[in-house]
C-alpha cells in the first residue's frame, strides 16, 4: 500500500498453543477467517492451515472452469458446491479448459467473499508455490503448499469494488498501453503468415472491429525463440507492415523457454543467456543451468530476479523486432 490506513475495519487476534488466528470485522464483530479450527501444519515441503469462513459462497481462486446449471463456464467457486467438498489445485499449466476441475494458465490465490452484514471482503495468500484449496460445507477452507510461508493479506471492503480496488492496489496496477485494450484476434493454428493475413483482410471486407492482430509459437522456426519460419512464415513481415498500414497492432506469442540443444554458436539467444549467466541454476554453489522440456525440446530458463535478465530479454526483443515489428 502507498500509505498507512487510518482506521482498520478489522480485529486480529491469536492463540499460540494450539496455534491459529482469527481475523473479524471490527464494525460489525463478525470473524471472518478463523484458522482455530483445524490443526496448523508447518513441515519440510508442506504447510497446511485450515479456516472456517463466514460464507457459503467464494468467488476466485483461478485458474479454473466450473459447469453450473446449463453447463456455462463461470469464476465462481461455491464453497458447498455439488456434495460439499471442492478441491481446487492452483499451478500453472499449459491445457485446453476441457474438464472443470483442471487447473489452468492463471494461479490466483484470492477469493472474494460477504458476511451476513452484505459487506464484502477478501482473503490473498502471496505464496507462489504449487498448492492446493480444500473447499468444505463448514463452511471452511483448508490451504495446503508445498512451501513458501503463509504470507494472508485481508481486505475489508466493504463493496466487491472497493475489494478489487484494495487488491489491486496490492499486487500492482501495470497500466497497458490503451490500443491493448481493444478488439484483438488469437489463435493457435494459422500454419502461415498467408493464412493470417487472409484473415485479417476478411475481417476488414466484413466490416468487423479489429484492433490487433496475434500469432501463436507455430510463426517460430521449430520452436526457438526469437525466430520465425522463413518458408511457412516467408511473409511476415510484409503482413506485419500491412497490420500498421490499417493503424493496427500486431502481438507475437514468446515462451520464456530458451532451447539449450542447438549446436553451439548457432543460436544467440543461448549463447548470450549463458554468457550474461541469467539462466536458473541447480544452486548458488552449482551454476549450472536447471534444464526442463518444452515447445524446443530441452531448454533453459531465464531468472527474472536477475536484473542481467531484463538486460538479456531486451537485447533479444530488440534483434528481433529488427525482423519483424511486433508491437
Amino acid at each position: 500500500a502507498s500509505a498507512a490506513v487510518s482506521a482498520r475495519d478489522y480485529e486480529f487476534s491469536y492463540t499460540s498453543s494450539p496455534f491459529g488466528f482469527a481475523v473479524a470485522r471490527k464494525s460489525t464483530g463478525e470473524t471472518l477467517f478463523n484458522t482455530t479450527v483445524g490443526r496448523f501444519v508447518f513441515a519440510d515441503r508442506f504447510i497446511q492451515i485450515s479456516a472456517r469462513l463466514v460464507t457459503d459462497f467464494v468467488y476466485g481462486l483461478g485458474e479454473h472452469v466450473q459447469e453450473v446449471g446449463d453447463g456455462d463456464v463461470t469464476v465462481s467457486q461455491r464453497v458447498n458446491a455439488v456434495d460439499g467438498w471442492r478441491r481446487v489445485t492452483l499451478f500453472s499449466r499449459d491445457i485446453f479448459p476441457e474438464n472443470s476441475s483442471w487447473n489452468l494458465y492463471g494461479v490466483h490465490p484470492f477469493f472474494l467473499g460477504a458476511d451476513s452484514s452484505g459487506q464484502f471482503y477478501g482473503v490473498f495468500l502471496k505464496n507462489s508455490n504449487a498448492m492446493d484449496v480444500q473447499l468444505q460445507p463448514l463452511p471452511a477452507a483448508t490451504y495446503r503448499t508445498i512451501g513458501g510461508i503463509l504470507d494472508f493479506y485481508f481486505l475489508m471492503g466493504p463493496t466487491p469494488e472497493n475489494v478489487v480496488q484494495q487488491y489491486t492496489e496490492l499486487i500492482g496496477r501495470p497500466l497497458p498501453p490503451y490500443w491493448a485494450l481493444g478488439f484483438h484476434l488469437c489463435r493457435w493454428g494459422y500454419n502461415s503468415s498467408n493464412a493470417t493475413w487472409d484473415v485479417v483482410r476478411r475481417m476488414r471486407e466484413h466490416g468487423i472491429p479489429q484492433d490487433v492482430q496475434w500469432n501463436d509459437i507455430d510463426y517460430m522456426h521449430i520452436h526457438l525463440d526469437f525466430t520465425y519460419n522463413h518458408t511457412t512464415y516467408a511473409t511476415l513481415p510484409l503482413m506485419v507492415k500491412d497490420i500498421h498500414d490499417h493503424d493496427q497492432k500486431y502481438i507475437m506469442i514468446t515462451d520464456p523457454g530458451i532451447s539449450n540443444a542447438q549446436p553451439t554458436g548457432s543460436y544467440p539467444p543461448y549463447d548470450r543467456g549463458a554468457e550474461l549467466g541469467i539462466f536458473i541454476n541447480v544452486s548458488q554453489a552449482n551454476q549450472t543451468p536447471i534444464l526442463g522440456k518444452v515447445w524446443p525440446d530441452i531448454t533453459a530458463f531465464p531468472d527474472f530476479t536477475n536484473p542481467s535478465s531484463l538486460v538479456y530479454w531486451k537485447e533479444m526483443l530488440q534483434a528481433f523486432h529488427d525482423q519483424v515489428p511486433f508491437d
